[in-house]
């Protein structure tokens, strides 16, 4: 079909030589032939029939009965984007000026459609499922740079040289560094034609996009990775290649293949939509998150660091020439804005790692969910921390009486029943002197630490034992 009308129809020859992203000659072109397909009506035929008074109604009707069909069947993003393919093939052949010039307006859902956004916990998840390296990191390359699907190889293929903080020299030696310990930039929408990184090429969409350093580490294992399956890597080389089971590994990954593959992340992550079976998280999806975790600083800069036209436009118009202080100015913005996140979701690990200290050390459940509820915007870590241990002390003392009440009865060897215990989390070096000392071992931890302990006699009970190396290093 391309080629007979690359060869037949001059329309829309002359509309794809216009149109100046490759991404977007594909979409618009895919969704023409869907409109062909139920109308028999090539670009050449829409046109003509637009252009000519007497027919010109009578098209707009059939687009409006198109659209209106893949709305009822509940596909309306279907018909948004053939209005938009034949919007476009209109104005590019000069039959309309503008858009909102054209009879139909832009279909819209009547209903606001769900915008389906991962907590960072669900990330974290997805991140297991990735099958490989590639895969992980374009997780993360989607969730802290905040790229649309496109991004990757519109208008041409992301390569190394586009990460502008790569040390290439320093590559060619086969090691993977980075110029800046703080963030990574890599310009988008725009081409980077030496190695240097001095002769760059924008369009008026460019702009640069960051990564944290938990990011770049998910890219130096990659990089590093196809230097091991013996890969020369250069500023030439891709960013995201095809996985290497056909050995082509020069071949660069598609958007549409990117999105398949977060999208059936996902799914094997056990996110999907109930009422569809579709994947619930999308690149789109990441991204989303990516935005909503800027914080404190102006919704322009957030626009320019997501790659919308209105914040590019504020932030990048007239840089041609100085598109490295431009990236600069950006990167101060984009590590402000996630600091504030940084900072949260470290402090929810700090508390979460107290929670759990809480819970080894005996403190009842409805006392935890105290806890919980606690915020720490008003509440500081070492309060948390202190109350975690007056709550540990006031659970032993009150133990301590029930058992002097009740008596004492022995059991499982000696052990008293409802004897209160001293509970450690220990590494292997320290286990055989704790073992001789009357300790048992508990449980072994996910990260190899292990968990013992040993009943505390009346006296422990009541006045507690003084703090181990694992209560310090918690408080620290």
């Amino acid at each position: 079909m391309y080629e007979k009308w690359m060869k037949e129809d001059q329309d829309f020859a002359r509309w794809l030589a216009r149109i100046p992203s490759d991404h977007s000659k594909v979409e618009y072109f895919y969704y023409m032939t869907r409109f062909y397909k139920i109308t028999k009506l090539t670009p050449q035929q829409v046109v003509k029939r637009y252009s000519n008074r007497a027919t010109k109604q009578g098209f707009v009707d059939t687009l409006a009965d198109v659209i209106t069909d893949f709305k009822n069947k509940g596909t309306l993003s279907v018909g948004r984007m053939i209005w938009a393919a034949v919007c476009s093939l209109l104005m590019r052949r000069g039959a309309i000026r503008y858009f909102r010039e054209f009879e139909i307006q832009e279909p819209k859902s009547e209903t606001i459609e769900p915008q389906y956004i991962p907590t960072d916990a669900e990330f974290e998840s997805m991140l297991h499922y990735a099958e490989c390296k590639r895969d992980q990191f374009l997780l993360m390359f989607s969730r802290y740079g905040g790229g649309r699907r496109g991004t990757l190889d519109d208008p041409e293929p992301l390569r190394l040289r586009n990460v502008l903080d790569l040390d290439l020299p320093a590559l060619a030696k086969g090691k993977v560094k980075f110029k800046h310990a703080t963030s990574c930039a890599i310009l988008v929408y725009g081409t980077v034609q030496d190695d240097a990184g001095e002769t760059i090429t924008r369009f008026p969409e460019t702009y640069a996009m960051f990564l944290l350093p938990e990011a770049m580490q998910f890219m130096r294992e990659y990089l590093e990775e196809r230097l091991r399956m013996g890969e020369q890597l250069t500023g030439d080389s891709y960013l995201f290649t095809v996985e290497r089971i056909d050995k082509r590994s020069d071949r660069q990954l598609t958007a549409a293949r990117a999105t398949a593959i977060v999208s059936g992340i996902s799914k094997r992550a056990g996110y999907v939509i109930p009422s569809t079976g579709e994947a619930k998280f999308t690149i789109h999806s990441l991204r989303r998150l990516f935005y909503n975790s800027l914080q404190g600083i102006d919704d322009v800069d957030k626009e320019a660091l997501d790659g919308h036209i209105k914040g590019v436009r504020a932030r990048y118009h007239g840089t041609v020439d100085e598109m490295r202080k431009a990236v600069e100015f950006m990167r101060g913005k984009y590590e402000f804005g996630m600091r504030t996140y940084i900072t949260a979701k470290s402090q929810e690990q700090r508390k979460q790692t107290i929670l759990d200290f809480a819970r080894l050390q005996g403190v009842p459940e409805e006392k935890i969910r105290e806890l919980e509820r606690i915020d720490l915007r008003v509440v500081s870590m070492d309060h948390l921390m202190k109350m975690a241990r007056t709550m540990r002390d006031e659970a032993r003392r009150q133990a301590a009486t029930r058992k002097k009440q009740a008596g004492r009865t022995a059991h499982n060897g000696g052990t008293p029943l409802n004897a209160l215990f001293e509970t450690r989390i220990v590494g292997e070096e320290e286990l055989v002197p704790l073992l001789n000392q009357g300790y048992d071992v508990v449980s072994q931890l996910s990260n190899g630490r292990i968990v013992v302990r040993r009943p505390l006699d009346d006296e422990e009970a009541v006045l507690g034992v003084p703090d181990s190396p694992e209560e310090i290093a918690y408080e620290t």
